[in-house]
């Protein structure tokens, strides 16, 4: 996945990835106090649209404010241009799960972003909450989770597909990796995508086993 807040790496992903997701980066966008705007928007879009022909592009995320109200989002999905059929709109765990089913009956495949009391994937009540969301997304449906590669995630919920930005982040970081410390960056970064990528996704939801405390992904 690249984000449009680091688009001049496309190409090199070009010439070296099999699967290309673009993302409006709009969490990065929010966490720095924007909002998106219409240039923003419009500017995502043109960059969609340059990218778009290239055979690796597999689809590409409709911008959505996380500041926003439902209202707002659905405005921005509504003014998605047509063409640009591999669009995937983004439902907020924090949203009504009506706009959930809605979505759901408009697009094959939809994105799930962590936000309000739910914005730390694995953690808490993000648990209930994410198998609400599971029970009410229909199987014909193609879910994405973003922010939720974690292994203690994906091997519970029934994804299409998910990202993480673990790998970029922790692998120049030295003290995180273990016997990976003393490598180089590509080394730790491989590292990294492996263990990420050797989980297998359930066919449905696996609530964690209960044992007298919340279950957290991040321990």
């Amino acid at each position: 996945m690249i984000s449009y807040k680091y688009r001049a790496i496309f190409g090199d992903a070009v010439r070296w990835a099999a699967s290309i997701v673009l993302d409006c980066g709009a969490y990065t966008h929010w966490r720095q106090g924007g909002r998106v705007c219409k240039d923003y928007y419009e500017g995502y879009t043109s960059w969609v649209e340059y990218c778009a022909d290239y055979p690796s592009v597999a689809w590409y995320v409709i911008p959505d404010d996380i500041a926003g109200t439902e209202v707002e989002n659905d405005e921005l999905i509504a003014l998605w241009p047509k063409h640009l059929r591999l669009g995937v709109p983004i439902w907020h765990l924090h949203e009504p799960i009506d706009r959930l089913k809605r979505l759901c009956d408009e697009w094959p495949m939809i994105a799930l972003g962590s936000s309000g009391d739910y914005r730390t994937p694995g953690v808490g009540e993000w648990w209930t909450r994410i198998e609400e969301t599971f029970q009410a997304i229909p199987k014909k449906t193609r879910v994405h989770g973003l922010r939720m590669l974690n292994p203690k995630i994906v091997t519970r919920c029934p994804f299409f597909s998910a990202d993480s930005s673990t790998a970029a982040r922790n692998s120049t970081t030295t003290g995180r990796s273990g016997i990976y410390d003393s490598c180089t960056n590509a080394t730790r970064t491989q590292a990294y995508c492996e263990h990420l990528e050797a989980s297998v996704y359930p066919v449905e939801f696996v609530a964690p086993k209960p044992d007298g405390r919340p279950f957290n992904a991040l321990d």
